[in-house]
């Protein structure tokens, strides 16, 4: 027997969380009204380098509501077998997220090396061959589809302790079809928020909390540039190529509701537009790929280069992103 739960290999990749839920919903298209709606509006924690979507809320949306399964319970009523436990919420149609330790994993750095507890997204199984089909960010930090054996799964799942375990049990997804309209207003008030650098969590009674916690909009590349002067200092010697991978994730978001929006007649100029901000998407993967460079060959020259690259890249997607709300062709 064998079962495989849709997946489609998603546009966003910076963070395994909000990927796995894209992957579900990147093969409906009646999500892609809500899709183009959102992802607009970064922002970034003042204490790290962690740029990401504000839609981080958005981890479980309204097409794939989140249930959750305390580790307690699987230990009784599946004492503990979680190869069996998974194989019954497959069959249900139901997608699992949950922690595990990546020594046991073959397509993990850490695989027969070292402990490393992270998160695995599981959404398939076929029992003939004794293999789950999963999703995470793996090798070398990479999303990726692959699969492990039921043996190396459990393993994994067994070898995380209660107190390393976030989640404290099983987080499961399943894609419920749902209706919504692509919301404009919502895009114009993003873009505004992101080019003025507004608190996007002011409104969101759930997320007011952070409202001091992060940097947002345009002013994310700020705070990156700091870290940039730091690492030609010598002041900061850990090369992470997370948040340009982010930004490089953002610019092909904005490509894909360019098209989007002129396929549907919302965007005047929508050629024109994306040819102008497919420029910025390369320039933004090529600082993703110099920053990777610069891991190995520490010429701090490539650093100098990347700081250069993206003061000249802000003032151009600012000129383009107010030619885009110009553009815009009222509902």
């Amino acid at each position: 027997m064998k079962k495989i739960l849709p997946m489609k290999y998603p546009e966003i990749t910076s963070y395994s969380i909000q990927s796995n839920v894209l992957s579900i919903i990147a093969n409906y298209e009646e999500t892609l009204p809500w899709y183009h709606s959102h992802f607009v509006q970064l922002c970034c924690d003042k204490q790290s380098l962690m740029i990401g979507f504000t839609d981080w809320a958005h981890n479980d949306t309204i097409f794939v509501p989140r249930q959750h399964v305390d580790n307690s319970l699987i230990k009784i009523k599946w004492e503990s077998n979680i190869c069996e436990f998974l194989i019954n919420s497959i069959n249900l149609d139901f997608y699992n997220y949950f922690y595990i330790d990546e020594y046991y994993i073959p397509d993990s750095n850490a695989y027969q090396s070292y402990k490393f507890v992270h998160n695995v997204f599981v959404y398939g199984y076929d029992i003939e061959e004794e293999i789950f089909f999963i999703a995470g960010s793996l090798k070398d930090g990479k999303y990726m589809f692959t699969r492990c054996t039921f043996t190396e799964l459990e393993n994994a799942y067994q070898s995380v302790s209660p107190i390393e375990d976030l989640l404290g049990g099983v987080s499961m997804y399943k894609y419920k079809k749902i209706s919504v309209d692509f919301d404009l207003n919502f895009v114009v008030n993003s873009i505004i928020e992101y080019l003025y650098s507004k608190n996007s969590f002011q409104y969101d009674k759930r997320l007011h909390i952070y409202k001091d916690q992060f940097i947002y909009g345009i002013s994310v590349y700020q705070h990156l540039d700091d870290y940039l002067s730091r690492l030609l200092h010598g002041e900061d010697k850990k090369i992470d190529k997370r948040p340009f991978h982010a930004l490089w994730d953002h610019k092909k978001c904005m490509l894909s509701r360019i098209k989007y929006m002129g396929t549907n007649n919302l965007l005047k100029n929508a050629d024109r537009l994306f040819v102008k901000y497919q420029i910025i998407e390369r320039e933004t993967l090529y600082h993703r790929n110099s920053i990777l460079k610069y891991s190995l060959t520490k010429n701090k020259d490539v650093v100098e280069k990347i700081r250069h690259g993206i003061n000249r890249l802000v003032e151009n997607e600012m000129t383009l992103l107010n030619c885009f709300l110009e553009s815009i062709t009222p509902l």
